[in-house]
């Protein structure tokens, strides 16, 4: 009988990292292929594991992750047969950390370096400037609210530029700056509402802020697998649309999509310039999601984390027939992935944040959305009456889904049909409440 073998998971198992198990335990090799959860104490054990399939094929152990032996004696009995890491998202990357330096040197995992360097934006901006420094922007660390500091961020940045924290994601607290005036209060309300943030967004980081320089160019994102680093495979492009193109003063990304409009010789050099950025923070073992933008200077890295993008497994699925949970499960057990290349289906991802701040009436036409067949993962986070705000105040999406079709015709009137109602109607809101900071 071959020798049993665990897939970690670090906080939650969802039903793709499932499915991805179920399709490998088909083969020889990987019968004996189980999971594990390390979750994280005090929560159930539904909160971590999405959907049981019923097979018993999943251990769950409950730690507390700021206790290294305690997460020692817990994995010894695994240690020896794990094969592979698997973490889902960025505010689960905080808990691989603390785990990577007690498994035993054979496991295929990223290196903890590179996962830091590649979950906080300071420390990626730092790799990329040592190796490949015309892959990134010009930046400043933020570390107080002060005259000299605002004095610093003009000389060695400049106007316009972008502030952000440093390991927050979906935007939150990212804003434009273009003076003196908006930079003081941007900085000094940062200070302000961070903490509070942070601890909403689950995160036990520190907060830092940084400065960096204003991209001016068109938006896109690469997922990627990484086997050793620079042993890298990549899936293709998808074109953003930002808040910017819609006319709101904010930077929430509303529309993903296979309409890039790119050359042949744009996508390799999109690639090269996420190669340079990959092998610059030495990410090993892992999936990636890295935003480009390019500028009259070439391309430049927004940022990239180590995981899957979001929408992506199944935008991936339709456009391509990439399985791309599978693949993310692959590269972590050392397993060279598949990436069919023949386009299949149009698709997009919306996101729908409000165009205004306010409290929300209603979201025209999301009825239509929810019963439609050719939408796809639909989810709705907000009720009527809630007090809507922009991701740089904090605020997060109000509803997301898929549109796909086979037929051109078909999908352009879909999105269409969708942008000119469910989207608009988010400029409707009622007076708004928003006034500053808190």
């Amino acid at each position: 009988m071959d020798e049993q073998k665990y897939l970690l998971v670090i906080q939650y198992v969802n039903r793709s990292v499932l499915r991805a198990v179920a399709n490998l335990r088909t083969q020889a090799k990987w019968t004996n292929l189980e999971i594990v959860v390390l979750a994280e104490r005090g929560k159930s054990a539904g909160k971590h594991i999405g959907m049981v399939d019923g097979t018993g094929n999943i251990h769950v152990e409950l730690v507390d992750f700021d206790d290294p032996k305690e997460i020692r004696a817990k994995l010894r009995f695994y240690e020896n047969a794990i094969v592979g890491v698997v973490c889902r998202g960025d505010k689960r990357i905080q808990y691989l950390r603390k785990v990577v330096p007690i498994l035993p040197s054979k496991v295929r995992v990223a290196s903890l370096k590179s996962l830091e360097a590649a979950t906080n934006k300071l420390l990626m901006r730092e790799a990329f400037t040592r190796m490949f420094p015309e892959i990134s922007p010009r930046y400043l660390c933020i570390n107080q609210y002060s005259a000299g500091e605002l004095a610093k961020i003009e000389s060695s940045v400049g106007y316009p530029l972008i502030v952000k924290p440093t390991d927050l994601a979906s935007s939150l607290l990212v804003q434009a700056v273009f003076s003196r005036d908006q930079l003081d209060e941007a900085v000094k309300d940062f200070f302000k509402i961070v903490p509070s943030v942070y601890r909403r967004e689950e995160r036990h980081e520190k907060p830092r802020m940084i400065a960096e320089e204003y991209l001016e160019g068109d938006f896109y994102s690469i997922d990627a697998y990484v086997l050793k680093t620079g042993d890298i495979y990549f899936c293709p492009p998808l074109s953003y649309v930002p808040a910017k193109k819609l006319g709101v003063d904010d930077f929430f990304i509303y529309k993903r999509s296979f309409e890039t409009n790119l050359q042949v010789s744009d996508v390799e050099a999109a690639e090269e310039a996420a190669r340079k950025a990959l092998v610059a923070i030495g990410l090993s073992y892992s999936s990636a999601h890295i935003e480009l933008v390019n500028t009259l200077n070439g391309w430049k890295i927004i940022e990239l984390g180590p995981r899957l993008g979001r929408f992506r497994d199944r935008m991936y699925g339709l456009a391509y027939g990439i399985d791309h949970a599978l693949n993310d499960v692959k590269v972590h057990l050392g397993i060279k992935p598949d990436i069919p290349t023949r386009f299949m289906n149009h698709c997009a991802g919306y996101c729908i944040y409000p165009l205004r701040e306010g409290r929300l009436q209603k979201i025209a036409g999301i009825d239509w959305v929810l019963n439609s067949s050719q939408v796809l993962d639909a989810k709705v986070f907000v009720e009527p009456g809630a007090e809507c705000y922009f991701a740089k105040h904090g605020g997060h999406v109000l509803a997301e889904f898929i549109v796909h079709s086979p037929n051109t015709e078909e999908y352009l009137a879909l999105t269409g049909k969708i942008e000119k109602t469910v989207c608009a109607s988010t400029r409707r809101l009622s007076v708004a409440w928003y006034t500053g900071f808190r």
